[in-house]
């Protein structure tokens, strides 16, 4: 059995043994420098934005995308509601918010 600390430390291994496309590799690499950061100024922003973000959906009623959104923005490298606000068509379409919930 490994820890989670040593699998974080030999990501490579294990992407190369579970044979993993160069995006999913981008993206557990992506992972792991994010949870490397553990107390890291990035991690505070990270989660700061991470409340910034359930609390505006929260007063749009919309709370039920929280986990969709934080995905989205993950994957999109959004790290702050400004850059959200920017790519809000994309934001938008990629939750499948309906006609009412992309006006609130």
């Amino acid at each position: 059995a490994a820890t989670l600390e040593e699998v974080f430390e030999n990501w490579e291994d294990l992407a190369e043994a579970l044979q993993l496309k160069a995006l999913e590799r981008k993206r557990v690499e992506k992972d792991v420098a994010c949870r490397s950061a553990g107390g890291s100024a990035s991690s505070g922003l990270a989660r700061k934005f991470s409340q910034e973000l359930a609390d505006w959906l929260v007063g749009l009623h919309l709370s039920q995308h929280l986990d969709p959104s934080l995905n989205w923005c993950a994957k999109n490298g959004a790290s702050t509601m400004d850059e959200v606000w920017a790519n809000w068509d994309d934001f938008a379409t990629a939750l499948d918010l309906r006609p009412l919930e992309r006006n609130r």
